[in-house]
């Protein structure tokens, strides 16, 4: 209160202050000018973002601060955080599920019949979501410039104008179908108004684009839950998904191509047990070859387990199934068949992955719930089966 810098300003210098009494050996590199503030900001980050690995991290500073000297503050929080995930995959994985028991959403009126949004969402969630509403604004962005050529229903990208620069040829699409052009400048390719007021803008528009969404047999897509999966585009080696290995990898979620937000391995295999995997080979960072998609559950056994279900597998769940899941794991050669194939709702399937509770045995037939932690047990039988020839004959009689 008695400075002329601004609060802001005046709060960041605090904030390194802390910072460094937190972490001398970083600090006193910083001081002797050997690394920057930047550096030091990732270290206390990553701290916080996995308070288990805390003493593994005070014991290696020294050798942190060597790899921060010879490698820029973007470059070392990508090397810090693998680090992390290597010094032990199960803290991060324990620090990861206590960050995503801590997520919420909140829909609330409030006066003048507006309403309250907030909340804190998982990271595949979160990622998800963004990349949704990132194109839902460029779709808006779109249909502005068509509504301001009013000689043209349909504008000609091909054919630019003195008032239309030339954004180059169209290297692409987004996720909604909008071209993505070669020269689009960083202006072009973002709102420029508060994304805060543009996002209510972007989700009205996804609203709209959801809600009449059919099926390909013509049927409504969102009661029904089945068809294909929601994308999230998930990045890790192959290895970090096998249990029988140690040698844990982080994976990357990704925005429109681009690794945006880490995730742990545990979390991946999760995503990866219900999925479509593209193949591909790296060599020295480069990519040498890639191998034809395939689904971990193909389209027509997942219809067969949905009729077959119904709902969620698990005793006196009776939400939709969102994910199906092999009971016997992939990475433990369980194979894709209807036996070996149960229907769960994200939350359930979530449990399953994250060793509190079993889910065993056929699943045309009886599953068996485990809790690992009392050894309690509960039986599954199958949905019960309608014989439609007896309920017609009950009805002529």
């Amino acid at each position: 209160s008695h400075s002329n810098e601004p609060p802001g300003r005046a709060g960041a210098v605090i904030e390194t202050g802390a910072r460094m009494r937190a972490h001398p050996v970083m600090a006193a590199s910083m001081s002797a000018g050997l690394v920057s503030a930047a550096h030091l900001e990732v270290l206390a980050k990553a701290v916080v973002a996995y308070p288990r690995l805390r003493g593994e991290l005070r014991e290696a500073e020294g050798m942190l601060v060597d790899l921060a000297q010879a490698a820029t503050p973007r470059r070392f929080e990508a090397e810090l955080t693998a680090i992390c995930h290597q010094l032990d995959p199960g803290a991060v994985e324990a620090d990861e599920r206590q960050r995503d028991s801590e997520a919420y959403l909140h829909l609330s009126p409030i006066s003048h019949g507006m309403w309250r949004l907030d909340g804190l969402l998982p990271a595949e969630v979160g990622t998800h979501l963004s990349a949704l509403l990132t194109a839902a604004r460029r779709r808006l962005r779109a249909e502005a410039k068509q509504q301001d050529s009013p000689d043209a229903d349909t504008p000609d990208l091909d054919t630019p104008d003195a008032d239309t620069p030339d954004l180059g040829e169209v290297i692409g699409t987004d996720v909604f179908g909008n071209p993505i052009h070669a020269h689009e400048t960083p202006e072009q390719a973002m709102d420029n108004r508060f994304t805060s007021r543009s996002q209510v803008d972007a989700l009205r528009k996804l609203l709209s684009l959801i809600a009449p969404a059919t099926n390909p047999d013509g049927t409504i897509a969102l009661p029904s839950v089945n068809g294909a999966r929601p994308v999230v585009h998930l990045t890790i080696d192959i290895e970090s998904l096998l249990d029988d290995t140690r040698d844990k990898a982080a994976g990357w979620l990704e925005r429109f191509g681009v690794p945006s937000t880490v995730i742990s391995a545990t979390k991946a295999g999760l995503l990866a047990c219900d999925a479509t995997i593209e193949p591909m080979i790296i060599k020295d960072g480069r990519l040498v070859a890639t191998l034809p998609s395939l689904q971990t559950v193909p389209a027509h056994l997942r219809k067969a387990v949905l009729m077959r279900d119904g709902c969620c597998r698990i005793n006196s769940c009776t939400a939709p199934i969102d994910e199906v899941h092999h009971l016997i794991y992939l990475s433990h050669g369980g194979p894709t068949t209807m036996d070996n194939l149960a229907g769960l709702c994200w939350y359930h399937h979530h449990l399953i992955h994250h060793g509190h509770w079993t889910l065993a045995g056929d699943a045309n037939h009886n599953l068996t719930l485990t809790n690992t932690h009392t050894g309690d047990t509960w039986t599954n039988p199958p949905p019960p089966r309608h014989d439609y020839r007896k309920h017609r004959q009950r009805k002529r009689e």
